[in-house]
């Protein structure tokens, strides 16, 4: 079961975490290095849960999330300058929804955490799609990836850690 977790979770980076990656693509500019700075997160929390999986209880959970914590803090850093920009709505929402990689803080049920967290990004989602429904179907693409990634994050976690 534990490799299997493994495996749905690179499945989940390779599909959800790339579908982001290329909708950023399709917009260009800085949406380009924020999925970059998402998928660093995710293949951090990746590791993370490598280790975790050997472990019945981490005993140091604070410094394995080191590098979680680090990426999550250098999109946080690419957003806040992101955020006057053409992309500012992007940002924002990459920025609420990153705080879904906490999950792994929250005991004994993470999933409602992970919906919170999608609550509060679906806000500059719906901002994005509102904006640019009929006139960029981009924008409403990278939107909808954005918000895919955090329910199969969810999904994942339901299925695996509860």
């Amino acid at each position: 079961a534990r490799m299997s977790s493994l495996s749905d979770y690179d499945a989940l980076v390779a599909n959800s975490v790339g579908a982001l990656v290329s909708a950023a693509k399709a917009l260009g500019g800085d949406n380009v290095p924020l999925a970059a700075a998402v998928e660093k997160a995710f293949r951090a929390q990746r590791e993370f849960l490598a280790q975790a999986v050997t472990m019945a209880q981490p005993s140091d959970l604070m410094a394995m999330l080191g590098p979680t914590s680090a990426a999550i803090g250098e999109a946080g850093d690419l957003a806040g300058k992101m955020r006057r920009g053409a992309f500012g709505q992007h940002a924002q929402a990459v920025e609420e929804g990153l705080a879904a990689l906490a999950w792994v803080t929250v005991s004994p049920t993470p999933v409602p955490h992970i919906h919170d967290t999608r609550d509060t990004m679906m806000f500059y989602c719906n901002k994005i799609m509102v904006q640019y429904k009929g006139t960029s179907p981009d924008h409403v693409t990278w939107a909808k990836a954005l918000q895919a990634l955090l329910g199969d994050l969810a999904a994942y976690v339901k299925q695996h850690r509860t």
